[in-house]
């Protein structure tokens, strides 16, 4: 699994500017050039940041910070090639085993919870747990964040549309419809 240039995608995950340098290049977070059975390491810690607003968890939910109050939430991504190509988990960078999970109801906030890995090998993880994230632009740090839930049309992260006026913490969705980037910052 390398880049065009022969470096290692790990390597360059694990070393801040160099990392940074190739997520800018738009070749990081795609795991399709993995050999079969080869299961990506977590990647370094990062920040997910809806409509320039730092997610972070209130209450089991996932929330955006309009006025800077909360310290965003760091993440890991986590590849699972034997869900498909450029499918991740996405999960707390403190390892407790919580991560982002996709409610049945588009009106429901996503949630934080411990993730359920079903007992085989490779493990497997229901589709609610699933993302796919593949990039918007290779010259930017934008990507759509999509659930693995294939109960009709696409459904993205996004911040809702209609939204009262108050500064407070916006819940984020997984929402049909137009898709939303998701800005992926290295913590």
């Amino acid at each position: 699994m390398s880049t065009a240039a022969g470096t290692d995608r790990r390597t360059l995950l694990r070393t801040g500017v160099a990392g940074l340098a190739a997520l800018a290049a738009g070749a990081v977070l795609t795991p399709s050039a993995q050999a079969d059975g080869d299961r990506e390491q977590p990647m370094s810690p990062l920040t997910l940041w809806l409509r320039g607003a730092p997610a972070f968890v209130r209450d089991g939910l996932l929330h955006t910070d309009l006025i800077g109050d909360q310290r965003p939430e760091q993440w890991v991504l986590t590849a699972q090639p034997q869900h498909g190509r450029d499918t991740f988990t996405i999960e707390l960078a403190t390892r407790t085993g919580a991560g982002l999970v996709v409610p049945e109801d588009e009106g429901e906030p996503v949630g934080v919870r411990p993730l359920i890995v079903l007992p085989s090998y490779p493990p497997r993880y229901p589709l609610n747990e699933l993302f796919r994230i593949t990039p918007v632009d290779p010259g930017s740090r934008a990507y759509l964040v999509t659930s693995a839930l294939t109960d009709g049309p696409p459904r993205h992260l996004a911040r809702a549309r209609v939204e009262d006026m108050s500064l407070r913490p916006k819940p984020v969705f997984a929402r049909t419809g137009e898709a939303e980037p998701v800005e992926i910052r290295f913590a």
